[in-house]
């Protein structure tokens, strides 16, 4: 009779003993074994199943932390996994939660763009403007401000994403399955989740950089934009063709003037080392 209160206790308890409170449900669902048609021991069990239905709320929850780190999603998944057989007997643990991973991220860096909107309102305010004007438009500042805001956001938490994501896909790997399941397991929730992340920019762009007319200013962002690419670029999601599609005009061009820059660095990063080397075997 005390295991149900036990058991919530274990999970509102700050911290959580995870190993604690799963050796607790555990134990209580070896006697609903042993005594399948006790309305007590029927009981006891419903009222564990929520305690431990609060405790993967819970951990859901944590995969929604706006910083979080590696250590602790790779915590809170390896609890879910243990958890989500129990109570979902009708799905894979292999292929709900790394769909459950990405859409906690998803929802949390939406909530952070969202922290936008005094930002955007007052870039919608200028686009009106711009659009009712009767001479040449030559504002767009605030229009700067969020976007160079959002690119900052976008670029951190999409990176954070695909890059935590990716450093705990062996624990989301199934291999028991592939043999007996005549349809093959399905394909990784992460191979179309950066095209949608990057739709979100692509759009973002395409309504509110036009407003933006400064050449300076327009070059400012799309370096961010080079940049963020580049980052998910190391992840295997570089986007940078995706804005030639729109109608950015200077994309190109600047692509191939960073690309001229990096190239001289290297060539003399190149020299230097030859010339050091050089230095130290004659010495």
């Amino acid at each position: 009779m005390e295991m149900p209160l036990l058991l919530s206790s274990a999970v509102s308890t700050a911290p959580v003993n995870h190993s604690s409170t799963l050796e607790l449900y555990a134990h209580v669902r070896r006697l609903a074994s042993l005594y399948p048609d006790s309305p007590l021991v029927t009981s006891v069990l419903d009222e564990a199943d929520a305690a431990i239905r609060q405790m993967a709320a819970d951990l859901i929850g944590t995969l929604k932390a706006p910083n979080l780190k590696l250590a602790a999603a790779v915590r809170t998944i390896g609890w879910l996994k243990r958890i989500v057989p129990d109570l979902v007997t009708d799905a894979s643990t292999e292929d709900a939660l790394p769909a459950v991973f990405l859409v906690c991220r998803l929802s949390t860096l939406l909530t952070t763009l969202e922290a936008l909107e005094p930002l955007r309102d007052l870039a919608d305010e200028e686009r009106l403007r711009k659009d009712k004007a009767t001479s040449t438009w030559s504002g767009g500042q605030q229009t700067e401000r969020y976007l160079k805001r959002f690119i900052e956001i976008f670029r951190e938490q999409s990176f954070g994403i695909v890059s935590v994501f990716k450093s705990i896909n062996s624990s989301f790997a199934s291999h028991g399955n592939e043999e007996t399941d005549p349809l093959g397991a399905l394909p990784s929730p992460m191979a179309n989740f950066p095209l949608h992340m990057v739709e979100m920019l692509v759009e973002t762009l395409r309504i509110y950089l036009p407003t933006v007319k400064d050449q300076t200013s327009r070059e400012s962002i799309l370096t961010q934009v080079l940049y963020c690419a580049g980052s998910l670029g190391r992840l295997g999601a570089d986007f940078g063709m995706l804005l030639a599609s729109i109608g950015i005009n200077e994309w190109v061009e600047l692509v191939k003037r960073h690309r001229l820059l990096a190239g001289r660095l290297e060539s003399v990063i190149g020299d230097y080392r030859g010339s050091h080397a050089s230095g130290v075997g004659a010495n």
